[in-house]
């Protein structure tokens, strides 16, 4: 989704890539990506399984998807099975404050500290200096992802009023919003980009 503040950056040829189809596109239709996000969440509440959502960016789309929820299955108390993990203060900034106000109220929400720095309890994901990509991904497949997310961002980074990723603009790499995901995975041992793809690919 677009923020308030900056033009959107079109990831589609990204997720494509990653997910082969297993993604919904949100900004081009938010009240079908929400049916289709929706349909797999209601087989895992009816499952007697919890919902987790690493909220990578604002929560507006996560507010819709519970208030559907809400909607279709009454009986669903959404403050015990969903729990919504951020990561960050400008994302939450960036929030439509009624959406975020929606979220917070009806879901177990998860504030982290930022994934962006290191050495405050979640693994720090953004390094301008982090050059060993091409060294510990030997993966062809894993790689050209990563090639093509690297020239994506370094496309969109600043241009026509788009937030400036200084860590990107120097080569280095930011995917700060997955220190979410290892907190709800509970990964420990993980402090850098270095640690992370020692890790994962070891």
């Amino acid at each position: 989704m677009v923020s308030k503040r900056d033009p959107y950056v079109p990831p589609n040829t990204l997720l494509e890539r990653a997910f082969k189809g297993h993604w919904s596109d949100a900004h081009t239709d938010i009240d079908k990506a929400v049916k289709e996000v929706l349909q797999k969440v209601k087989i895992t509440l009816s499952q007697n399984g919890d919902v987790w959502i690493a909220d990578a960016g604002q929560s507006d789309f996560s507010a819709k998807l519970i208030a559907a929820v809400k909607t279709e299955m009454k009986n669903i108390n959404s403050k015990i099975r969903f729990h919504v993990v951020q990561h960050s203060d400008w994302n939450e900034s960036v929030t439509a404050e009624k959406a975020l106000n929606y979220v917070k109220t009806h879901t177990d929400y998860n504030k982290i500290p930022d994934g962006n720095a290191l050495n405050n309890g979640t693994p720090g994901f953004r390094d301008p200096n982090y050059k060993d990509l091409k060294k510990q991904v030997k993966d062809a497949e894993l790689l050209d992802i990563w090639d093509h997310a690297i020239a994506l961002s370094n496309q969109y980074n600043g241009k026509d009023d788009r937030y400036l990723n200084e860590a990107i603009a120097a080569g280095g790499l930011d995917f700060s919003d997955l220190s979410e995901v290892c907190w709800i995975l509970d990964i420990q041992g993980i402090n850098n980009i270095q640690d992370f793809f020692y890790r994962m690919l070891n």
